[in-house]
């Protein structure tokens, strides 16, 4: 399940993300073959921006491989470093009582084939699966791969997601001196519409109506940030646990294997 961010110097460090020239960040994140096997395809790394070539070194099995120049870390333990985009599912109400008989809401469940669905800690889920479209908004953004991020097999993540309302992390643009619109890039979360929940009682579906970008904001809309757990070296791969429950859905068979430290959670981050 995703923590929740409520530190406002977090929240000013995730607004930095947003920015097209962020202030005073001196590392990147980039996509590469991942050192997680062939099985994950892509993944995503950091990258110093303030150390030299000379300390640089390459990874094995997602972590630093220190050469004799010694190793350069990236990132301090504690600091966002990418977003995770996709439409955000917010949670349906708690059921109401009638006559002391619940009544029981069957809301939108995602198919198990997709790989992209993160759970939140207050109900509802990010899906990342849109933002694999070209279009989708915020895809400009080059540290929107929370999506891409894989899981270690076998071995410890270096980053866990955490959630946010978007309309917190916005208010700290006001700490940036003129900024203005065209200096930040767009969101990369949208609000589900459509179908949400179904009382099941009634039979009444009940969607959510299309809404702009403000609106979605202003009545609570969330997005996720990958933070770091410890210090992360240059070149190094990032690695998120997913924390999947058994039995495993289809796309997690023959290699997945739970993450070394990994707690026990009631509510599993990835379906």
């Amino acid at each position: 399940m995703v923590s929740r961010l409520r530190n406002e110097k977090l929240c000013l460090q995730v607004a930095n993300l947003l920015r097209r020239e962020p202030q005073g960040l001196d590392f990147e994140v980039f996509t590469a073959p991942s050192a997680a096997g062939k099985e994950a395809g892509l993944g995503v790394f950091i990258r110093s921006l303030s150390c030299s070539a000379a300390r640089q070194f390459s990874t094995r099995n997602g972590f630093p491989e220190r050469n004799k120049g010694g190793s350069a870390m990236a990132v301090a333990a504690g600091h966002p470093i990418a977003l995770y985009p996709g439409t955000v599912f917010p949670p349906p109400p708690s059921p109401l009582l009638f006559d002391e008989d619940p009544c029981t809401l069957v809301k939108f469940e995602p198919s198990g084939c997709n790989a992209y669905i993160l759970n939140l800690e207050e109900g509802g889920f990010i899906d990342g699966e849109p933002a694999k479209r070209p279009d989708f908004p915020g895809r400009a953004n080059p540290f929107a791969q929370g999506h891409l991020i894989n899981h270690p097999n076998a071995a410890k993540s270096n980053v866990s997601p955490v959630s946010f309302l978007w309309h917190r992390v916005l208010a700290q643009q006001k700490s940036y001196k003129n900024t203005q619109a065209e200096d930040l890039y767009p969101i990369p979360n949208v609000r589900h519409s459509g179908f949400w929940f179904m009382d099941s009682r009634s039979r009444e579906q009940v969607h959510l109506p299309d809404c702009d970008e403000a609106t979605a904001i202003s009545q609570g809309m969330r997005g996720v940030a990958l933070v770091s757990n410890r210090p992360i070296f240059n070149h190094e791969e990032l690695l998120m646990d997913y924390n999947l429950n058994t039995p495993l859905p289809w796309w997690a068979e023959g290699w997945y294997k739970p993450a070394l430290g990994a707690q026990n959670k009631n509510t599993p981050w990835f379906w």
